[in-house]
């Protein structure tokens, strides 16, 4: 896993970098319209549950995951200079063992669809390119367990919500970089296929970065 933190660290510094040559080639916008792209280190609430699992009694198990990756994008639009709604899309995958005789590995994998609203304080600095910011976001979200040599196990799409708090540095008029951390959690799905299923929550923790173009 610390190789896929790598590569995704790897990859959000690149679209960084390329963001800072594209923002120096093109004229500054003055569009209150906005795309984000962003990527980083997800990290899942281990859970607790009953496994059903056909022909058998019922059991105590869990999933315990490891550190995973995070990536996204979303376009918004700001209604006044600190307040701006998107909507987005973010995908995670994580590594999990599912507590079975033996122990089961595989990975666990989520779609996320999001409506937020961002609130963007003043700058904090004298050259007013730093500015903090917190969010909000509700919309849906599904789960879908892979695990290693048997079909995977999928669930339906379900409520999901999301705290975002994070710090923007604004490059120039069109290019913002920033980090952040999230929260995102997802009401309990059925996962399932025909031999097995189980009933779980989701919860992340994410640490990002990101890059936002504004046309």
């Amino acid at each position: 896993m610390s190789s896929t933190i790598r590569t995704t660290a790897g990859l959000a510094v690149a679209i960084l970098l390329a963001g800072t040559g594209w923002a120096a080639a093109q004229g500054l916008g003055t569009s209150r319209a906005y795309v984000k792209v962003f990527g980083g280190v997800t990290l899942p609430k281990d859970d607790n549950f009953t496994l059903a699992i056909e022909d058998e009694d019922p059991a105590a198990s869990g999933l315990d995951y490891d550190a995973g990756y995070v990536m996204g994008i979303a376009g918004g639009y700001s209604i006044t200079p600190n307040v701006a709604l998107e909507l987005e899309y973010s995908y995670r995958a994580s590594d999990v063992e599912l507590d079975s005789d033996g122990g089961l590995s595989g990975q666990m994998k989520s779609n996320a669809y999001m409506a937020n609203a961002i609130y963007s304080f003043d700058a904090v600095d004298q050259a007013g390119a730093v500015r903090p910011f917190l969010g909000i976001g509700l919309g849906a979200a599904d789960l879908t367990y892979e695990p290693d040599g048997i079909p995977r196990l999928g669930g339906d799409y379900r409520f999901a919500y999301q705290a975002i708090a994070g710090i923007g540095y604004q490059m120039n008029e069109s290019w913002t970089i920033s980090g952040e951390v999230r929260y995102l959690g997802v009401s309990e799905n059925e996962v399932s296929n025909s031999l097995a299923n189980f009933d779980t929550t989701y919860q992340s923790f994410d640490a990002l970065v990101g890059a936002t173009y504004r046309f």
